[in-house]
């Protein structure tokens, strides 16, 4: 009975590797199928109007042109960052319209819904609770070569009237000195929306860094021209998104 053990183990030795190179050649023909995959979609008449757009975006890193040894950093094209924010905003009205079903989900829960539409819209690198700066920004969004910022965003679910404050507080730090466009986005879950929009710009207008309103200034956004810490001529556009969404019970 021992030989018979001593064999088997023997012969196990023997064929593992081939089984291990075997199994992995199989994996990866599998993945060679599944990427060559393509399903046609149809795409609802109305669905431009609050749907996630369905292709795929890649980002467009502007680089100066310069001469010599200089290499100017990249910068995230005007057209990119519209249609980044344009995800969100997407994404808000679709939670707005389910309330009971937001009613459940906390700050991190609804910061995951929007990473998973930004990651279907872009091949870049959008990714949350990544280091960078001073801490870890909720929703970041790299160039595809990854070594560049091109988009930061914060979420926060308007408590008070320190929220604002509190944030931008964050955000900033998260910033370095290459990252120029960010967003906060607000999550209000209170009867006065209205109130608490007007709110919150006010306290962007006098927070220690802000300079100048931006393009944008309705219900569904907000724009600010802030300056980075420590240096006034450094450029930093905010977009505010504000989220009316529903108390949980």
């Amino acid at each position: 009975m021992q030989r018979r053990v001593s064999w088997d183990i023997a012969a196990i030795r023997l064929a593992a590797p081939g089984l291990v190179t075997d199994r992995r050649a199989k994996l990866l023909a599998d993945r060679q199928l599944e990427a060559g995959l393509g399903f046609p979609i149809r795409q609802r008449p109305d669905a431009a109007r609050y749907a996630v757009p369905v292709i795929r975006r890649k980002v467009t890193v502007r680089r100066p042109a310069a001469s010599g040894p200089f290499a100017p950093e990249p910068v995230l094209a005007d057209a990119d960052y519209e249609a980044a924010l344009a995800v969100p905003r997407n994404s808000r009205n679709a939670l707005e319209r389910n309330p009971s079903t937001v009613a459940k989900l906390d700050e991190e829960e609804i910061r995951n819904l929007l990473l998973i539409n930004l990651n279907a819209v872009f091949e870049g690198q959008a990714a949350g609770e990544v280091f960078n700066g001073n801490g870890k920004p909720d929703i970041l969004i790299r160039d595809g070569d990854g070594d560049a910022n091109i988009f930061i965003g914060e979420c926060k679910i308007g408590d008070g009237p320190s929220t604002v404050p509190q944030a931008l507080n964050q955000l900033l730090g998260y910033l370095v000195w290459r990252d120029t466009k960010a967003a906060l986005l607000l999550f209000i879950r209170r009867v006065d929306v209205t109130a608490a929009i007007e709110k919150a710009v006010d306290e962007v207008e006098q927070y220690p860094t802000f300079k100048r309103r931006g393009l944008h200034h309705t219900d569904e956004r907000h724009d600010f021209v802030l300056h980075a810490n420590g240096d006034p001529n450094r450029e930093i556009h905010l977009a505010l998104l504000p989220f009316a969404l529903p108390r949980g019970t």
